[in-house]
């Protein structure tokens, strides 16, 4: 689903929703007498939510253990789609978390002012801490493992409520959608929170999905950014980023997780060592330090990873990748918390800039397509604008021979 111009800037309001209790890890069992679906490992069932009017799946995974706690992925779809577990049941290789098919919540007739659409994010959040306190009646939840996922439409729910910080969860994944520029708001405490951000290469909404991702960052999240190469408004399902993610958030942890990155930390080290390029060292550097499992490796690992990168960042041939990164990110900051006109004027000359000075580079080709997509959005505010302006009336002229 791809965002309207404005019909998104009611997330800003998302900030002020009620503080809600958190719910402790098992709730109360069920009432006497009330039909438990059956808990297969590797099977679903179906949990009959009343929040949405019907049905929602509920994977269980093939190693399930009643004996400890898992993690929890609930997954909200895009438009047009029903409640379902297959993306991350295939991402998981269906072990290692449950996985939970979100629906949305019942509304009468079309959400048209703000107020319509804040309230109905108030049942979305109400619906989520119910399945919440839901779960651990059913199974063993590890609620500090919480995760919240979505695609499109999903994505765009899922990024409105990380940036209300409500529920507490410990991560967010969204893909193929992001974060609307609304000016300055607020910024959530998401210090340490996994965000995982990931679009097409081609998708419209890539350039919104970059802002989530910045966004974020600077609220103090440790944020995973993956463009899937050649693709759309599509998930590549092998996106080895996203799989990194998945395998570093629901798989094993301690030492296990440990291991598992430093081993592929310390190979992309060596590689990076092997080469006598700048441009490729930095590159797979950089990538390195984007990469999930680096959170993991250890402060050792990390130290030399950082030590080298900056070494290299300063070569000649890798610095004008590196400032055109700068003046992009600078651009795309400015673009999202745009007040006004000028301050997209602001964006639109520091793309620009990126992308005359640093032609060659990745970051100045991505400047120069945001710069083109930021030009239209500035003429149609200077058009909206002579629209509104006054109409004075032209004084007649009398010519008197």
């Amino acid at each position: 689903m791809l965002p309207p111009c404005h019909g998104l800037r009611w997330l800003a309001c998302l900030a002020l929703w009620a503080v809600a209790g958190l719910c402790a890890e098992d709730g109360p069992p069920a009432p006497a007498g009330t039909a438990q679906p059956a808990v297969q490992p590797g099977a679903e069932f179906s949990l009959r939510w009343d929040p949405i009017g019907g049905d929602v799946p509920v994977y269980v995974p093939t190693d399930y253990d009643a004996g400890r706690r898992w993690p929890v992925v609930l997954f909200y779809h895009g438009m047009g789609g029903e409640p379902t577990t297959a993306l991350f049941r295939g991402l998981t290789n269906g072990k290692g978390a449950i996985v939970v098919g979100m629906g949305y919540a019942k509304h009468a007739g079309e959400l048209r002012t703000a107020e319509e659409k804040n309230a109905h994010q108030l049942k979305e959040l109400a619906q989520l801490e119910r399945m919440l306190e839901e779960l651990p009646r059913r199974l063993r939840v590890d609620r500090s493992r919480v995760f919240l996922a979505g695609v499109s439409k999903g994505g765009w729910q899922v990024s409105a409520f990380a940036q209300a910080a409500r529920p507490p969860v410990a991560g967010y994944a969204i893909l193929l959608a992001g974060r609307l520029p609304r000016g300055h708001m607020d910024r959530p405490e998401l210090q340490d929170k996994a965000v995982y951000v990931g679009t097409g290469e081609t998708d419209a909404n890539n350039p919104y999905a970059r802002m989530a991702a910045q966004f974020f960052g600077r609220c103090g999240a440790q944020v995973t950014w993956e463009e899937y190469p050649d693709r759309g408004h599509e998930v590549d399902p092998a996106a080895p980023r996203l799989l990194a993610w998945v395998d570093m958030m629901l798989g094993a942890t301690g030492d296990t997780r440990r291991e598992r990155a430093k081993d592929w930390v310390a190979g992309r080290l060596a590689r990076a060592n092997d080469t006598a390029d700048a441009g490729k060292c930095y590159a797979i550097l950089s990538g390195v330090s984007d990469d999930p499992r680096y959170r993991f490796c250890g402060e050792a690992l990390r130290a030399q990873v950082e030590a080298i990168l900056e070494q290299v960042s300063l070569k000649s041939e890798v610095q004008p990748e590196v400032q055109a990164q700068r003046v992009y990110e600078r651009g795309l900051w400015e673009e999202q918390t745009a007040a006004g006109l000028s301050d997209l004027e602001s964006a639109l000359a520091l793309y620009k800039q990126g992308a005359k000075r640093y032609p060659k580079t990745d970051h100045g080709r991505l400047a120069e397509r945001e710069a083109a997509r930021v030009e239209r959005l500035v003429d149609d505010g200077h058009a909206q604008a002579r629209a509104r302006a006054p109409k004075l009336p032209r004084p007649k002229v009398t010519i008197t021979k």
